[in-house]
């Protein structure tokens, strides 16, 4: 959901899980609702329900000026065909994610469920310090790789 949304039912208000509007005799599950708010459109509901599960290693003892990949990935996963960007940070230099195995450590990547990502950073010049590269979908989650040095 984008926001939490209630309806009153029979004179309870509760909180929407699903929404159905009826199209014609049909009534069909709405992926998406709308509430016009002094002319601006706003979503108010959004079936939409994404995470990130697993984890990164964490790296101990490492080398300053050095580029560390993660040696494990995180999956993932969005309950239907849409996709979202997952984005990196942090306080490593060049920080990013590569997608599947494949192609290029980027600071965005596109993704649908089931794909999976590896975090890649490249340390400072601080010795017994804490370098991170974080993977954040959107306010569906976040996973931080981490590396400190010697």
């Amino acid at each position: 959901m984008a926001i939490e949304t209630y309806v009153n039912d029979s004179g309870t208000w509760r909180e929407a899980s699903q929404i159905y509007i009826k199209d014609g005799s049909t009534w069909r599950e709405a992926s998406e609702v709308y509430v016009n708010d002094n002319g601006t459109w706003k979503l108010t509901y959004n079936s939409l329900t994404a995470s990130l599960t697993g984890t990164f290693n964490t790296l101990y003892d490492q080398d300053i000026l050095t580029t560390y990949t993660s040696t494990t990935s995180i999956t993932v996963n969005i309950s239907n065909s849409s996709t979202l960007a997952v984005t990196a940070s942090g306080t490593g230099s060049s920080v990013g994610l590569q997608k599947n195995g494949s192609g290029p450590f980027l600071s965005s990547q596109t993704c649908s469920d089931g794909d999976t990502l590896k975090a890649q950073l490249t340390t400072g010049g601080s010795s017994a310090s804490t370098y991170t590269c974080t993977a954040t979908m959107g306010s569906y989650g976040s996973k931080t790789y981490t590396v400190f040095t010697a």
